[in-house]
């Protein structure tokens, strides 16, 4: 089951301890042999990524940060999502506020790979975080970023932490749930539910 819930993790268990084993092998027969046996490596290596997202679209809200995301911050909820209102560009708030006081730990809500890291625009400091089949999340206004690009994080674990950077009115942290790129709600997602799939998009 925790293989289902984490299928990057099929991956690390269970196909890259054989390849190495075939690479051991083929290898001591010389420098031919380690030709070869990086050969199937690279090949496999290639298909990681769609192994990952197939797996996460067979079992939809079950893998690949689909199921119930952990919250970011330890504070009570700010603005919702779909909040009509001039001061975004979009009309509406793409994402949901938790206000907490400068300082404050932002942790990721679900396993997944940093594919954003930012300084700058309206999001101030922001990361995203690919979890497979076309859903990510994004974590903006915040005062220190503590991940990098391509890292593998697990869900709760800190990578920044709250902020006022960019544009915003006071300390929070700006969380956005994004499904092929375009914002929907990430309440269904915290609470457990499976309607973050198919909410209404915005922006």
């Amino acid at each position: 089951v925790d293989l289902l819930t984490h299928p990057s993790k099929i991956w690390d268990k269970l196909v890259k301890p054989i390849l190495g084993k075939v690479n051991k092998g083929i290898g001591k027969v010389g420098k031919f042999g380690e030709a070869i046996g990086k050969f199937p490596l690279k090949i496999v290596t290639g298909l990681k990524d769609k192994i990952v997202n197939a797996v996460s679209s067979l079992f939809g809200s079950g893998a690949g940060g689909g199921g119930q995301w952990v919250k970011p911050v330890n504070a009570k909820y700010g603005t919702r999502f779909g909040v009509a209102g001039k001061m975004w560009s979009s009309g509406h708030h793409t994402g949901l506020d938790f206000p907490a006081s400068v300082g404050t730990a932002v942790k990721a809500v679900a396993d997944g790979t940093v594919s954003q890291v930012a300084t700058g625009g309206p999001y101030g400091k922001h990361v995203q975080i690919s979890h497979g089949g076309g859903l990510s999340s994004l974590y903006a206004h915040m005062s220190a970023i503590l991940t990098k690009m391509r890292a593998q994080v697990d869900a709760g674990q800190q990578i920044g932490k709250v902020g006022a950077t960019g544009n915003a009115t006071g300390p929070h942290l700006h969380l956005e749930a994004r499904r092929g790129g375009r914002a929907v709600d990430p309440m269904p997602l915290l609470t457990g539910g499976a309607g973050g799939f198919s909410a209404k998009a915005v922006g």
